[in-house]
């Protein structure tokens, strides 16, 4: 749906999170990563998408990424996060979803943490996110991979 409603606007699309990651226990919820290329191709991703079906959140907790969440706050299906090419922000994300499709050990660990994050700050998202974020800044930071393909379509 993204590509037929803005595919000239997207210059790399990538499945994210952790439905993206066979065998991590996750919520029914998919996590899309957008990279475009101005802030004009972005200005057409908001007009695309409908707004009665997608909430725009504009850039909420991280620096240029721009936050899609669809469906109602009790029921989210999916989240769109669109960032600029040539930023780290995809780059990172892909470089967290690659260790953990990689290494058990790892994925194990992130599992366990988000269910302890998860369990004790299940009303406050905000902090369960930061927390999460934390882990995935060491591992990317750590982490080396290959270059990704410039254009992925799942």
């Amino acid at each position: 749906m993204l590509l037929e409603l803005a595919g000239s606007s997207i210059s790399r699309i990538e499945h994210i999170g952790s439905t993206s990651v066979p065998g991590l226990k996750a919520k029914p919820v998919i996590d899309n990563g957008i990279e475009v290329g101005s802030a004009r191709d972005l200005n057409e991703i908001i007009k695309a998408l409908p707004e009665d079906i997608y909430e725009y959140f504009g850039e909420r907790d991280i620096e240029g990424d721009f936050f899609f969440a669809k469906g109602p706050e009790s029921c989210r299906t999916h989240y769109i996060h669109v960032s600029f090419a040539g930023t780290a922000r995809l780059r990172d994300l892909v470089k967290f979803r690659e260790s953990l499709r990689s290494n058990e050990k790892l994925k194990a660990e992130y599992a366990e943490l988000k269910e302890q994050l998860a369990e004790k700050h299940q009303s406050d998202i905000k902090l369960y996110t930061k927390l999460k974020g934390e882990l995935i800044a060491r591992v990317v930071s750590a982490y080396q991979m290959q270059p990704v393909a410039n254009f992925t379509r799942e």
